[in-house]
């Protein structure tokens, strides 16, 4: 969907705009003249000859007579936007059919024509990608957030399907970026602008669309850092003539070596974009001077063995350093890219960025994965090896019910991923930089990932937390014993990795949930004197629940609180059910980690309890004479459960004591030696207050009240010591 410019940016909104021999631009879009559609046809295949033009005219003269009422906020007809759509696409050599949705992709969505009648007119080929690219609609979504999350999931489905889905938005995004300048608000330029950093500019980067990258990030950094770019801007300009004097002499040196061995190679000056450059200048902080690749050339000769011919002699002629040598030729990066990077010290000591690379590396370089489309002569024949990262990404995202989750989740995923290390076997593994073995186990497969418990890279052996570095061969090592640590979250660098830890534990809670929930089940049963013969059917159950499928399902939803007690009785007895009913008695074991034993009265073994079923999180136990937990019954905040403490109560619990008496030498020391010999553990003491009066605080480990009491009587007897109570 289109937006718009401020009139200063004309020539830059519409291009190259060719002119027009009519009264007005508004005629340009009259779909009653021939003459104003034949001069847009023209402008649409002079950029690829190749289309097929009947089907353009046909697709043109809809397109415009649909948008016909609408007027962009520039004061130009709404049909000028499709139209510079379809200009961008045709410059990526893109087929007719995709052409032709670039030219009907607001269609459906902004006027009253529906996509059955796209269909008829135009095929199913069309309408899925005008589909594809139309919004979900306000009505389908709960709210705007949703509504957001549920488009990307709708584009990125229809993008794995088919590619060309992905060229459409771009080009729809790269004019609206173009136009941005006519949005009367600040707030949403800002927002369009931050979106097109955060999605729709590392889409361009992962698919090797790197003009249209760079330019949509310089576009983006214009509205939201003015200042900055206006001062990158201007150091750029101070020194322009500086430094292409510069690139000319280098240029001029290294076209005259290379032509001894390569008389096709040609040597061209690389256009820097502004964005880039401050990025670099903030992540290093230095000066626009001190960046490495500042001056930047790029050698193009004919077939992939030239790129190593030229590169020593480059190497020959001016030293590299070592650590800026990237060989992307032999090693391509993940969206397709191919070039050999080396940064020499050249002529008056300064750094210069050279990149090697073919003339079809250099087309890739340009259009991504667009230029294989051309390559490989259409849709049907081109190799879909490059969309596994999208396919991956799609699954993975699927997993994801959370709409602010998800489109969280979706920025980091879209985050270029430049390191490749790669398996045993010689298969490569994209990972951002700063990824980690479990990173990689997890990029192999989400089983290996749970099962890993370090790696051996280029042979040696490192933990799981190890940091990879480009080009490591990684083996990752498995032992059936382990299983997934909530640590490892802060570990891992990757979404995949980050939702797979996530959901194995969802997974084990959803299964603590359905055990609790059996457990309350059969207790109520129980409470109500149901025999076993008697207990109700999962269709009994689904009258009242139709949500639930299966007898897990419903144990699950009531032990994580879904069905609530009352709902559960109501249906066990077949009718209204008072408050105070209170099913058979749940033991406390010490293992059961869905039982959480309460800070605000610590509970330990022998205290009186009741049990508060917390939604989500299990039983909460807490002391009968516990005032909040009283507090939270009165207003009914949750409900309560008979729970009792079991027999296998072999766990220590944490309880705080309060000591006051006269202050004397070694008091502190006798206490801790009579807490000892009860075998009671001191975790923490603080001296409350000094002087000739000592009031301590103790946090202390015993197994249950008969222990503590007996310590408490104890510590009493120790001289000085006037006063022990349990704090609450």
């Amino acid at each position: 969907m289109a937006d718009t410019v401020r009139p200063a940016q004309a020539d830059e909104v519409f291009g190259q705009r060719e002119h027009y021999h009519g009264n007005s631009l508004d005629g340009l879009y009259d779909p009653d003249s021939s003459i104003a559609v034949e001069h847009l046809l023209q402008s649409i295949l002079k950029r690829n000859p190749n289309l097929d033009s009947e089907k353009l005219r046909q697709a043109l003269q809809y397109s415009i007579s649909a948008h016909s009422e609408q007027v962009r906020k520039s004061g130009m007809p709404y049909a000028e936007h499709p139209v510079e759509v379809a200009k961008i696409l045709a410059e990526y050599q893109m087929d007719t059919s995709t052409i032709i949705a670039g030219l009907l992709h607001d269609v459906v969505e902004d006027t009253p024509i529906t996509l059955p009648e796209v269909q008829s007119i135009f095929g199913a080929e069309v309408a899925f990608m005008v589909d594809a690219v139309t919004k979900i609609s306000e009505l389908q979504a709960a709210n705007k957030e949703e509504q957001t999350a549920e488009t990307y999931r709708k584009l990125l489905s229809s993008m794995a399907e088919d590619p060309r889905v992905l060229m459409i938005k771009i080009a729809d995004r790269l004019h609206n970026m173009r136009t941005l300048g006519w949005v009367p608000k600040a707030a949403k330029r800002k927002r369009i602008a931050q979106e097109t950093l955060d999605i729709y500019a590392p889409l361009a980067h992962r698919f090797g669309l790197a003009k249209i990258r760079c330019e949509m990030e310089d576009l983006a950094f214009k509205v939201l850092n003015p200042e900055e770019y206006g001062r990158v801007m201007g150091e750029l300009m101070e020194s322009r003539a500086d430094r292409e004097s510069y690139i000319q002499k280098v240029a001029a040196i290294l076209l005259k070596e290379l032509e001894k061995v390569c008389p096709e190679v040609q040597v061209q000056g690389r256009p820097k974009h502004v964005y880039g450059i401050w990025q670099k200048q903030k992540r290093r902080n230095c000066r626009i001077d001190q960046i490495y690749d500042n001056f930047a050339l790029r050698v193009i000769v004919p077939e992939r063995r030239d790129c190593y011919v030229a590169l020593g002699e480059i190497h020959a002629l001016w030293v590299p350093l070592q650590a800026r040598f990237k060989d992307y030729v032999a090693t391509p990066k993940p969206n397709l890219y191919q070039s050999i990077h080396t940064t020499v010290v050249g002529p008056d000591e300064k750094m210069v960025e050279i990149q090697i690379r073919t003339r079809e590396m250099d087309v890739v370089a340009e259009r991504g994965f667009a230029a294989h489309w051309s390559y490989k002569a259409g849709v049907e024949n081109a190799s879909r090896d490059e969309m596994d990262w999208l396919r991956q990404l799609v699954r993975v995202q699927n997993e994801i019910s959370d709409s602010k989750e998800f489109l969280e989740f979706l920025k980091i995923d879209l985050k270029p991923q430049e390191l490749v290390v790669f398996t045993p076997a010689g298969d490569p593994i994209s990972l951002p930089h700063g990824a980690t073995v479990l990173d990689f186990a997890y990029a192999v497969h989400t089983e290996i990932g749970n099962k890993c418990i370090g790696a051996r890279i280029d042979g040696l052996f490192f933990p799981p937390e190890k940091t990879l570095g480009y080009g490591s061969t990684v083996a990752a090592l498995l032992s059936a014993h382990q299983h997934p640590a909530r640590e490892w979250l802060s570990i891992v660098k990757t979404h995949k990795a980050t939702a797979s830890i996530r959901k194995y534990f969802r997974d084990e809670m959803r299964k603590k949930f359905a055990d609790l929930g059996e457990v309350i089940l059969n207790r109520e049963y129980k409470a109500l004197g149901i025999a076993a013969d008697c207990h109700l059917s999962l269709e009994d159950f689904r009258k009242s629940f139709p949500a639930v499928e299966r007898m897990e399902q419903l144990h699950e939803a009531i032990g994580s609180g879904r069905i609530s007690l009352r709902e559960l009785r109501t249906v066990l007895a077949g009718g209204e059910v008072g408050d105070s009913e209170e099913s058979a008695a749940i033991p406390v074991e010490s293992d059961n980690l869905l039982l959480h034993f309460s800070h605000c009265c610590t509970p330990i073994p022998g205290d009186e309890i009741v049990g508060l079923l917390v939604p989500g999180e299990g039983i909460a136990i807490h002391r009968t004479d516990c005032p909040k937990c009283r507090e939270m019954l009165e207003k009914k905040t949750y409900e309560s459960l008979h729970v009792q403490w079991g027999e296998s109560q072999n766990e220590l619990h944490s309880v705080d004591l309060m000591l006051e008496g006269a202050s004397r030498r070694n008091l502190l020391e006798d206490i801790a030696t009579t807490l000892a010999a009860y075998g009671v553990d001191v975790t923490r003491g603080t001296l409350v207050a000094g002087g000739e009066r000592t009031r301590l605080r103790l946090r202390v480990k015993v197994a249950g009240t008969a222990q503590l009491e007996a310590a408490r009587q104890k510590l009493l007897e120790v001289e000085g010591v006037e006063k022990v109570e349990r704090r609450r």
